[in-house]
């Protein structure tokens, strides 16, 4: 899913309204690529658009984690001046990345929130587990699995595709 501004310019509280609209939009189904893999768990973002997202692609019980949230996403200054919303984006998870007090969560939150995720993951080893979760935090639980000895089967870009299965297997202990 795509989710676009009504319009493009926004000051500080509009970009903040456009992320509750945003974290409570619905998902636009489109064709995933599987590969036949058996799902035996479904672990979830609590957020709307993942959990939509979880049922439309797991048969089974889908477990709701709130550690498998987005990273959040705050103004990095108040504004009534405009700016277009993309540039909104960019300056808040640069201040993400450089842990500006604007943000309600810091990089190094964030690592230790995938590094969690990660170990909880661990513990279903013997079971094929089907996680999902959203972008900016998908990038952050990739670095952990990697650093963890696990391959990953379809390389991740910098802002994850929407509808992508990325795979890992443990290549090392």
């Amino acid at each position: 899913m795509a989710f676009k501004s009504e319009r493009s310019w926004l000051t500080s509280v509009e970009f903040e309204d456009w992320i509750s609209h945003y974290n409570t939009a619905d998902v636009i189904p489109n064709e995933m690529k599987w590969d036949g893999t058996q799902w035996e768990l479904c672990f979830s973002s609590d957020l709307i658009r993942a959990e939509r997202t979880a049922d439309l692609l797991f048969p089974g019980i889908v477990t709701r984690l709130p550690s498998l949230r987005e990273i959040g996403l705050e103004p990095l200054f108040r504004s009534r001046i405009k700016l277009h919303y993309n540039l909104w984006l960019l300056l808040s998870r640069i201040g993400w990345f450089c842990c500006h007090r604007s943000q309600t969560e810091s990089r190094k939150h964030t690592e230790a929130r995938a590094e969690q995720v990660v170990m909880y993951l661990e513990s279903h080893l013997q079971l094929n587990v089907l996680v999902i979760s959203h972008g900016a935090f998908m990038n952050a639980l990739n670095r952990e699995l990697i650093r963890r000895g696990y391959a990953a089967r379809t390389r991740m870009k910098m802002k994850p595709d929407n509808g992508v299965l990325y795979k890992y297997e443990k290549t090392r202990p």
